[in-house]
């Protein structure tokens, strides 16, 4: 007797809409539980037929990818039903018709450059908050077919409301509540991508007056966002019922963050800096300027501060960023300044052909200071200011707003150790203002959440004192 077919099927509810979704890029996230891992690993099934057909599975690591449990462990469940061959020591499976998936790790911004030249069909995000956005767009430009699979992009991920998919996927949460919006759910937005910045539309008529150099409209793509809670998935609540107490015992922001789907809620005791505003400014008379810069390498952004020194307030009016060596928009540091005299920026050890550039644009690059004391000296330093940021400083906005301690995720304690990601300006502040004071003295720990006022404090005490 011939053996009974097995079927491989989504789940009525978030997964089938997931999963029959047209969009050129579709996320699906919220809470923790809610079948996303599974509904990514089936997506490249209707495609195994094709022996030209190849999909990419990406995690922050490769300890992500091996974890117990993880994407590989539950990729041998499914995929050998399909009569799929694991390679384990390339981390991919080869399906009879010659299709392939695979699962990669992108540890370091730079390591997308591993895969310059690559088209890829299908590109899938597992947890698409620990990615950066620099790695992001660059995996979109290998986003390409010649298989005959209209290239596409799918992604999973949990709340984090400092992340750039928290601003990615804005139009289908709620700005009040932080909760997903029902009716948005699958829903198709259109969007073009100009010098960094999403302009959006809700048809891609709406996007035609974008043009590229040749004077060409720019083709928009298409996403959306599909929330999930635990919920949604019965086959897990059926197999492990304890799963949702192990949720409810989560600290607060944790717990309405993987339970809830809640994508604005933060410990505001983590955060580094609570000593800014945004608003518009005159430049103060007598104020000091300021230039710093943080140079990247590879596909890694680099940004450069323009500031003023006025006693305690520190005053950021410019920013520049860009990546590779030329910097977009530079012109901008010299407005409103005398542009007759060398400025000079102090930056962070540079390639010397990012050296090159920016004396070309009339700079003077001085490295920072060596012996000038660790990120958590250069961040206590910049704790001690009043900082008022220029409205059209975006980026050093995000920064500001989303830089933080890290947290243990079981008790919900603020630890005092720096998380230090997305740091970009924050450390073309730190070199800018290294001027202003001393080499301190090597200190004990990091410095603490919350510190006190560290101005004009003895050096006894503080480890650095003013110049």
């Amino acid at each position: 007797m011939a053996a009974t077919p097995r079927v491989i099927r989504p789940q009525e509810g978030p997964q089938t809409t997931f999963l029959a979704s047209p969009a050129d890029i579709a996320i699906y996230g919220g809470a923790a539980g809610g079948g996303k891992t599974w509904a990514l690993l089936m997506e490249p099934l209707r495609h195994v037929s094709n022996k030209d057909f190849g999909a990419v599975f990406f995690r922050r690591s490769t300890v992500q990818v091996r974890n117990e449990g993880g994407l590989w462990d539950e990729s041998a469940k499914v995929y050998p039903l399909l009569s799929a061959e694991p390679r384990e020591h390339v981390l991919d499976w080869r399906f009879p018709s010659g299709a392939t998936v695979a699962f990669a790790h992108l540890e370091h911004d730079k390591t997308v450059l591993n895969w310059q030249g690559a088209q890829i069909p299908l590109i899938c995000f597992d947890e698409l908050t620990h990615f950066s956005p620099s790695q992001f767009w660059y995996m979109v430009s290998r986003n390409r077919s010649t298989c005959g699979v209209r290239p596409y992009i799918r992604a999973t991920c949990n709340p984090d409301a400092d992340s750039w998919v928290a601003g990615f996927i804005a139009w289908w949460i709620d700005q009040a509540t932080g909760l997903p919006i029902p009716e948005r759910a699958g829903k198709l937005r259109w969007f073009v991508r100009i010098n960094d910045e999403l302009k959006w539309a809700d048809a891609p008529a709406e996007l035609e007056q974008y043009r590229d150099a040749n004077g060409q409209p720019i083709p928009p793509k298409s996403a959306t966002f599909i929330p999930a809670r635990l919920t949604d998935n019965t086959a897990l609540m059926a197999a492990d019922p304890g799963y949702l107490a192990n949720l409810m015992a989560l600290p607060t922001v944790e717990r309405e963050r993987l339970l809830g789907g809640n994508w604005k809620i933060r410990n505001t005791q983590a955060l580094v800096f609570t000593n800014w505003t945004v608003q518009e400014f005159e430049t103060p008379a007598n104020a000091t300027l300021r230039f710093g810069a943080d140079w990247g390498f590879a596909n890694d952004p680099t940004v450069l501060i323009r500031g003023y020194i006025d006693g305690r307030k520190l005053y950021i009016d410019q920013e520049a960023s860009g990546v590779g060596v030329e910097i977009d928009h530079t012109p901008a540091l010299f407005d409103q300044i005398d542009g007759s005299r060398k400025w000079t920026i102090r930056a962070d050890s540079a390639r010397p052909e990012t050296v090159s550039y920016m004396q070309r644009q009339g700079f003077k690059i001085v490295p920072a200071i060596k012996g000038a004391g660790s990120i958590e000296d250069g961040v206590a330093f910049l704790q001690s200011f009043d900082i008022i940021v220029h409205p059209r400083c975006k980026l050093t906005q995000q920064e500001l707003a989303a830089y933080s301690y890290k947290v243990d995720a079981q008790t919900g304690e603020v630890l005092p150790v720096l998380e230090d990601k997305f740091n970009n300006t924050i450390d073309a502040l730190r070199y800018a203002l290294e001027g202003l004071r001393r080499a301190p003295r090597p200190v004990a720990k990091p410095v603490s959440p919350n510190p006190p006022d560290l101005w004009g404090r003895p050096k006894e005490t503080n480890g650095w004192k003013t110049a």
